[in-house]
């Protein structure tokens, strides 16, 4: 008996134009929100959504093994601190200003933690 693990689609099922279109309709839902659960809601839905940013991120800075989970849970935190700052208004696209943010976080914490290079 053999047995094979499926690895996780790299990148999010959705084709570009509807990544684009549902993550703009979930910065009006969290920019329009009455309630805070209805927010939150959305902005889980975000962060979920443009998870394989943050595992990009993560994955260039891998150093060793040991250390890839702590990179990955620092990536994610920049990806959701990009997710509650960005203003859809400036007209530029998410991911040109979540890319520096997830990045500059995982600098930060090699910087203050880690870094051995």
């Amino acid at each position: 008996m053999t047995v094979t693990t499926a690895r996780p689609p790299r990148f999010h099922p959705l084709a570009d134009a509807d990544r684009a279109e549902l993550t703009a309709q979930l910065f009006r839902l969290r920019d329009q929100a009455v309630d805070e659960t209805t927010r939150d809601a959305a902005v889980d839905r975000l962060v979920a959504l443009h998870l394989p940013l943050a595992r990009s991120a993560a994955n260039r800075y891998q150093t060793h093994r040991d250390d890839h989970e702590d990179v990955f849970q620092v990536a994610c935190l920049g990806l959701v601190k990009a997710v509650v700052r960005y203003d859809p208004s400036v007209g530029a696209p998410f991911g040109a200003f979540a890319i520096p943010t997830i990045t500059g976080e995982v600098r930060r914490y090699f910087r203050d933690h880690a870094w051995d290079i």
